[in-house]
């Protein structure tokens, strides 16, 4: 039952795929099984959250008695991982000019997630008057993997201290009205925060 392939390269006698077997994910050995019916493999990175998986197993798969498949078996529906997305700390702006904070974390530990499928819905600030609003704007994520179980902090990009780039652990957001306005995510005690889809 061995599922350990050449680099990408669909090899073993299971195979589990992404894009109708051009490439495989790989496993990182033999698999373990308590009653030589269930077999659990350990892929060697984590799965991508959109992504619809097959599994494939050869006519040179036996079973622990030395059995071969008469055919070869490709499942119809496929699988798909799930990441788990949480906003796990939430830091509070006393001051409108200041760059308010969220973390987001990745709970899956073999999935990896891709954040621009994501969106922030919070109370903000208008960059323009300084005023806080107690309704709501929808934030994009960037174009940014999130592996499996990794954090990451994001944060409104407010200008008081100039232009933030973003680095490792850390992304800055906005949202670009009419006029020049822009809106940052920004709370206080009374804000609110969440990740949608």
């Amino acid at each position: 039952m061995n599922a350990v392939n050449t680099l990408t390269a669909c090899t073993a006698n299971v195979q589990v795929s992404s894009d109708d077997f051009a490439t495989c994910v790989n496993f990182s050995a033999a698999p373990t099984s308590s009653n030589g019916k269930a077999f659990v493999y350990t892929p060697t990175s984590a799965f991508t959250a959109a992504a619809n998986y097959k599994v494939k197993v050869k006519t040179a798969a036996k079973s622990s008695s030395g059995k071969a498949l008469a055919n070869e078996y490709v499942s119809a529906a496929g699988f798909g991982a799930q990441a788990q997305l949480l906003i796990t700390e939430v830091g509070m702006c006393r001051y409108t000019n200041r760059s308010c904070w969220f973390e987001i974390h990745n709970k899956s530990s073999q999935c990896s997630v891709n954040l621009a499928d994501y969106k922030i819905r919070a109370t903000y600030v208008d960059s323009v008057s300084g005023a806080s609003n107690t309704a709501t704007e929808t934030f994009d994520l960037p174009e940014l993997s999130l592996a499996g179980g990794a954090y990451l902090v994001i944060r409104g990009n407010a200008t008081n201290g100039g232009e933030y780039i973003n680095g490792p652990g850390q992304i800055y957001i906005l949202k670009q009205v009419l006029d020049g306005v822009t809106r940052l995510p920004w709370r206080n005690e009374t804000g609110v925060i969440e990740i949608t889809k």
